[in-house]
Parts: structure tokens; sequence; C-alpha cells
């Protein structure tokens, strides 16, 4: 692409780095597992970087950081060596990258949720870039919600989640193919009823999330499976989760 001049289009390369959760928590709960891993990454984008001549192109990153890849489940443990690990980030930043001092942050925790700010209490859904600024096309055209899960309309995988007894996951699949639809062959009906309920609805608004973890919290206390002082405090149910949403930046 250097040597082809682009008139009207620049063109943005960034890399998405994810492994296994596993991977992740045992690879990088070390000093220099981290260090190791953050080194060669940054020598990795040098290359493109320095290989991007062309005034339209430019790399994105000059550092990358795994996430975690989907999907993955996590206890409580793991969750404690999670926050160690990134405790242990700021160290090996101050003491191996000088050069990151003053940065506003570097994507160590992209793809693990909003863990790097606060956020105010009426902010909008905690939603991945990907879902609320990008399309994944199928080859036929047809938009679905994310690249991660362009695979759970095809009837072919359905069947084997079905033969494999993956209920879960097959009810996930159907569920997303739900918000799957082609442009190219809907009416002018249609595409607005698509508007409606998939880019004005289920993303980048800022209820729909916060009214189903209220609805699902109130009658988990009802049933005394959480505490039942949310059913007197509105107000601290809708902090608590709040904070917990931070945690969320996936739909899936």
């Amino acid at each position: 692409m250097n040597n082809i001049k682009l008139n009207k289009l620049k063109i943005k390369i960034s890399i998405n780095s994810t492994v296994n959760s596993k991977v992740y928590l045992q690879e990088f709960s070390t000093y220099d597992g981290i260090k190791n891993f953050m080194k060669y990454m940054r020598d990795f984008c040098t290359y493109f970087d320095e290989r991007c001549i062309n005034g339209n192109i430019s790399f994105m990153h000059d550092y990358i950081f795994p996430g975690f890849a989907l999907p993955y489940e996590e206890s409580t443990d793991e969750g404690i060596l999670l926050a160690e690990i990134m405790r242990k980030w700021e160290l090996v930043r101050s003491q191996e990258f000088p050069e990151l001092a003053g940065r506003h942050r570097v994507n160590f925790d992209t793809g693990i949720g909003q863990l790097d700010r606060n956020r105010p209490l009426n902010s909008g859904n905690p939603e991945c870039s990907e879902l609320g600024y990008s399309l994944t096309f199928l080859p036929d055209g047809t938009i679905c919600e994310c690249s991660g899960c362009f695979i759970d309309a095809y009837p072919a995988y359905q069947e084997e989640l079905k033969q494999n007894g993956e209920i879960q996951r097959l009810n996930r699949a159907k569920a997303t193919s739900m918000l799957n639809y082609n442009p190219a062959k809907c009416t002018e009906e249609e595409l607005e009823y698509y508007d409606w309920y998939i880019t004005y609805g289920y993303k980048g608004n800022l209820s729909t999330y916060m009214t189903y973890m209220i609805g699902a919290c109130l009658e988990l206390a009802e049933e005394g499976q959480i505490s039942v002082k949310y059913l007197d405090n509105p107000e601290l149910l809708f902090k608590h989760l709040s904070a917990m949403s931070n945690l969320n930046a996936c739909t899936r």
C-alpha cells in the first residue's frame, strides 16, 4: 500500500492482541513476563511504523498488550490475581518504560473491562468501540453484531452446538442472530425498524443495560438471594450497579 497513492482514503493499522485467559494469568503474573512481552511488542510495532511511509497510512499504537480471548470465565481467586497483575504492570511501566510517564493510558486492560477510569452515574452503556462505531459484514452483505460473533447465525454452527449439548451457547447464538440484517435485502420500512431497535436501541443509549440490571437485582432481592436493603434504597442499588458496569464492555 505504500506504493499506491491514496487520494480520498486514510488507513490506520492496529493490532488487536488476545490470549486465552489462563495463559494471560500464567504468563503475566511475573515481572519478567510483563516486561518481555511489552518490549517484544514495542519492537514489533516499531517495525511496522517505520515502514508506513505513505502519508495516508499510519500505525496507531507503539505499545500493545493483550486482552482476554472470548468467551472466558473467572473465579474470585483469578480476579484477585488479575488485580495483582495490574499493580505489577504499574511497577514494570515505571522501571522499564520511563518514556510512558505522564501518558493517560496504555491499553493494558483492553478487552477485560473499563478498569482505568471512573464513570458518571448517568453515562452510556459500557460498550466496546467495535460495537459502538464499527460494522462487521458477512460475505453476503449481512451486518452482524461484531467480528467476535459472525458465525453465530450460521445454521451448521448452531446445529453443532445443539448436537454437543452446549445449550447456553446455542441460546446466545440464536439471540445474537436476531441482530443481523442485510441492508441490500431490506425494504425502507425494515431498515427503519432495524435502526430503531439496533442502532438507537440496543447500541449507544443510556438506559438499556441499567434497566435490565435493576430489574434483575430487584427480583433477586425480593427472593432473598441478594441483600434486601436494595428494595428500600434504590439509590444505593443504582450506585453499585454503575460501579459494577465498569467491568462489562461486551454485550455478548
